[in-house]
């Protein structure tokens, strides 16, 4: 998914989650209100769609290490020793964002 696409939609939640947030306040200050049932439906919709557009975002931290295999043989090569590379935990997922972070700073 295009990666425009995912911050709009990101963004589009957020504000939704804030309406919401808004009308369950007032919704709380008018105990005998006839919107208390549809606004807990709206929350828990809001909830589960926030959930999953978060989930869309996360990746893989072995996306972040494609590159140190490589990096480390070119090295291990260049200085004439034996250098042995162990990653674990590759499958672990991160936010898309995150992984744009450390990228650079882990090679």
């Amino acid at each position: 998914v295009n990666v425009y696409t995912l911050e709009h939609l990101m963004t589009m939640v957020s504000e939704l989650v804030l309406t919401r947030n808004q009308l369950l306040e007032i919704s709380r200050r008018n105990e005998d209100t006839e919107f208390k049932v549809p606004l807990q439906r709206l929350s828990n919709v809001t909830a589960e769609l926030q959930e999953g557009v978060m989930k869309t975002r996360m990746q893989p931290i072995g996306n972040a290490w494609q590159k140190l295999p490589r990096i480390v043989r070119d090295l291990s090569g260049e200085l004439g020793k034996q250098i042995e590379l162990e990653m674990h935990g590759a499958d672990t997922e991160l936010d898309r964002q995150v992984l744009d972070l450390i990228k650079d700073p882990l090679t």
